[in-house]
């Protein structure tokens, strides 16, 4: 049983044809979720990189593990990096760990987003296409990729970035600023050198490659279709803009879009730019769409298509706009719903959508009850899910999310129908009737106060019962941090 884990960055629910989009290209995504099992919701419990992908790998809470933000050092030294990163205790037993101790070849390709980014926390085997950090170039396969192409100088215009290391010519922009999301771009890198197409190849190579005497798991990991919302031209006329409707807009502002974190920015761009966003944002889904078909091809080809699952998720979504603000880090469903897909090509996963909910932390104890692996002994926070069946679970599920950033931690509870967010420190709360307002504009708060109650409760007991595992900061400059993480999952 082989299990392949595509993940898409920034990559939002209604970005996809099988959720409903009239406007993405995704025949191949929607035909596997049409033939497997397709979570109608799924909530990525920490809407931001670095939290999101440590809970992927950890089964755990990001208050559990110190996650809480991008820039995970902040819990583990005074010592400040030039990278940001997911950051895991070398005790903690990550997902590729136990597969790995359980006889099966893993690698994770594409964007890891670990700190340091060589930390394989328990995979076999790594190939990195990141942006982050600096100085961090030469260790990049990526980098090395487009320097082998005679690219090198394009790097960061790949990624609608053309501060390229050492200068290059035809720069446009000084710098690169949270303001850059706001500017769709076409990089002049070729298309077939884009990250997107590099990050598919690598995959394919993996399963042509495999060793053939275990099982492998496997993390396709696009860097898209995340901000900047940059493409290569043809495709920045793959979907065409004119058509794009824009998303209705709340008459105020409410509180979670004066309150959000660095990762986010309030602006309202004129109609032409926004529409252009969206179509090279879902252009970037598109061209992700065609690479996840050339490796449904190559596992045909190799004859290890009908024992292999696959998984199609994102680690959180985007604004695109919406609310008025840019980015995520918020607790809007923009930002919080992501798709989850899994299709098995031997036909072990039931056809149909869940109607329940689930989230990114069922992702660690649902593919080892799949696979048949021995869970760790360790608490993992998700649900594993029954996929060779098409039964409804049992039960209504209250789901709980969280958020840290420089301005004030957030906290979301979903229960049926409802939503409550709540702003700690300015003692603010937004309700949401999510049945008769999916969009999120019209705030019951003011109205509802015994539902605000009912849901704050649950909110308020689910962080007492939570406290004993939540992580302390670790603050020490005697540890020899970089032995620790040579050491770490090894």
């Amino acid at each position: 049983m082989n299990v392949i884990l595509i993940l898409a960055d920034s990559m939002r629910a209604d970005a996809l044809g099988c959720y409903g989009n009239r406007y993405v290209q995704t025949p191949c995504i929607d035909s596997l979720a049409a033939r497997g099992t397709r979570f109608d919701t799924c909530y990525s419990t920490s809407p931001l990189c670095v939290p999101a992908r440590s809970q992927i790998l950890s089964g755990k809470y990001c208050h559990e593990t110190g996650n809480m933000e991008n820039p995970a050092w902040r819990y583990h030294t005074r010592r400040p990096v030039e990278v940001d990163g997911v950051y895991l205790d070398p005790t903690i037993p990550t997902l590729p760990s136990v597969l790995t101790r359980n006889d099966f070849y893993t690698a994770h390709l594409g964007k890891n987003h670990f700190y340091p980014r060589h930390n394989r926390l328990g995979f076999h085997q790594m190939e990195q296409c990141d942006f982050y950090g600096r100085h961090v170039y030469e260790i990049d396969d990526y980098y090395l990729f487009l320097k082998k192409n005679g690219c090198a100088h394009l790097f960061r215009d790949a990624f609608g970035r053309v501060d390229a290391p050492g200068g290059a010519e035809g720069v446009v922009r000084d710098e690169f600023g949270l303001i850059d999301r706001l500017c769709p771009y076409v990089s002049v890198l070729p298309a077939e050198l884009q990250h997107t197409p590099w990050v598919g190849e690598r995959a394919r190579s993996f399963i042509r490659g495999r060793p053939r005497a275990t099982p492998f798991f496997l993390v396709v990991s696009f860097y898209a279709p995340h901000d900047p919302f940059c493409v290569s031209a043809p495709h920045d006329r793959l979907i065409d803009a004119d058509e794009i409707p824009l998303p209705p807009v709340p008459d105020e502002l409410e509180p979670s879009a004066m309150h959000f974190g660095e990762q986010s920015l309030r602006r309202r761009l004129p109609d032409d730019t926004w529409r252009k966003n969206i179509a090279h944002y879902l252009a970037n889904v598109s061209l992700i769409d065609r690479e996840v078909a050339g490796i449904v091809e190559v596992l045909k080809e190799q004859g290890c298509y009908e024992e292999t699952l696959i998984v199609i998720t994102s680690d959180h979504g985007d604004t695109l706009g919406e609310h008025g603000i840019w980015g995520k880090n918020l607790l809007y469903e923009d930002c919080v719903r992501i798709p989850l897909i899994f299709h098995h090509g031997g036909g072990r996963v039931s056809c149909g959508v869940k109607a329940e909910t689930a989230t990114l932390l069922d992702l660690y104890p649902t593919i080892l009850t799949f696979t048949g692996t021995p869970a760790p002994e360790t608490r993992l926070a998700g649900r594993a899910w029954d996929l060779r069946n098409d039964r409804s679970e049992s039960g209504s599920r209250v789901v709980f999310g969280e958020l840290a950033n420089s301005a004030h931690s957030q906290y979301f509870v979903r229960n049926g129908k409802w939503k409550l967010i709540r702003l700690e420190g300015v003692g603010l709360r937004e309700l949401y009737d999510l049945e008769t307002d999916p969009n999120e504009l019209h705030n019951l708060a003011a109205e509802s106060a015994e539902k605000v109650s009912e849901l704050d409760s649950l909110l308020s007991a689910w962080i007492e019962s939570e406290k004993p595992s939540w992580r302390r900061r670790l603050v020490s400059n005697e540890i020899d941090w970089q032995r620790e993480l040579r050491l770490s999952h090894l």
